[in-house]
């Protein structure tokens, strides 16, 4: 059986791809949460989100050719023509959610270029409400195509994860993927006295939306532990088990920080207490921000590990499966080359 092609370019996109949707998530979030205070608008998250929507376009397109060339068996150059490509896209599951993530990035393309031109224009009016919503309705979908390359998908046996997956993707784009957003109106308020005031309720919104978030994140991991461990037994022994209780002391931590930053920012709080209170928020989320990098990072592992309750006909990023278990109608005469191929669960 021939080895993977491009094994860590594969992981690249992959991570690339979580982390992009979970932080045009995370942007539109924000919005969402400044409308009204002056910001909501702020060229850097403008630049943040554009950022986001060209990384998750350019690695989905890098991925569609890797995948090809995984399917088929063959170089990327031939693996890229249209017979294969063609196939990849009509035939397989991974085609199908490839399409549909395309759509959604292109109807937030003409969502976010219309709300710009309406804000610029006419200012906050009903309309641009409407359409800031609806940017965070395609962010929060973008990401929850994200679920179709784990675990859950890998296998009948565990399709029950899939809704809980899916509030596990919506509910990371809402709080980690809003910590760089906030990061940038913190830093902004610090140089500008007159955001200080927008800065802080902002902040407070935020955290009042991230207590929310926090329980869904905590009951769905827990709930996909089960799912996928089965025992606390389980649990040390395999490296799975031990990414999840890495993941787990990194996702308390980041819960530990915000806890500090919801008492720093009392409603009691007077103008001269301002800046400090802006700087011990700033600090407290850039260390957020860092272990939700590493989050993502045992994230990314777990795709690549098997789960100790897997069980037969559930696999990993890189253990094999039958071809054939990924395609509509089964493979076409172009990917006929190989019984097997390895990758299972592909973003």
């Amino acid at each position: 059986m021939d080895a993977m092609p491009f094994p860590w370019a594969r992981w690249l996109c992959q991570g690339a791809q979580t982390g992009a949707a979970v932080l045009l998530s995370g942007t539109a979030t924000l919005r969402l949460l400044a409308w009204g205070t002056g910001v909501e608008r702020s060229p850097h998250w403008n630049r943040l989100a554009w950022a986001s929507w060209i990384v998750l376009l350019g690695a989905a397109v890098l991925q569609l050719g890797l995948t090809a060339a995984d399917m088929s068996g063959l170089p990327l150059a031939q693996a890229c023509s249209g017979p294969v490509l063609g196939s990849v896209l009509g035939r397989t599951i991974f085609g199908v959610v490839w399409k549909v993530r395309l759509c959604l990035l292109a109807a937030a393309l003409v969502v976010g270029w219309c709300a710009a031109v309406t804000q610029r224009s006419s200012g906050r009016t009903r309309l641009s409400g409407l359409l800031e919503i609806a940017g965070a309705l395609l962010a929060a979908a973008l990401s929850a195509t994200l679920i179709w390359s784990g675990h859950a998908h890998a296998s009948d046996k565990h399709a029950w994860l899939l809704p809980v997956d899916l509030l596990h993707v919506v509910a990371a784009g809402a709080w980690p993927g809003g910590l760089l957003p906030l990061a940038l109106v913190l830093a902004q308020a610090r140089r500008d006295p007159d955001l200080v005031s927008s800065a802080l309720r902002i902040t407070r919104r935020f955290s009042r939306l991230s207590v929310a978030a926090v329980g869904i994140l905590a009951l769905s991991g827990l709930l996909n532990s089960v799912g996928l461990v089965g025992t606390l037994s389980a649990l040390w022994p395999g490296v799975y088990g031990r990414l999840i209780l890495c993941k787990a002391a990194l996702f308390a931590g980041m819960v530990g920080l915000g806890a500090v930053n919801r008492r720093l920012i009392r409603p009691d709080e007077t103008a001269s207490s301002a800046p400090q209170i802006l700087r011990s928020l700033w600090r407290n989320v850039a260390w957020e921000m860092v272990l939700a990098g590493c989050v993502l990072l045992a994230t990314e592992a777990l795709a690549m590990s098997v789960p100790p309750a897997s069980g037969e006909g559930t696999a990993p990023l890189l253990t094999t499966l039958p071809r054939s278990s990924f395609f509509i109608c089964g493979p076409p005469a172009c990917m006929s080359g190989h019984d097997r191929w390895e990758g299972a669960t592909i973003r």
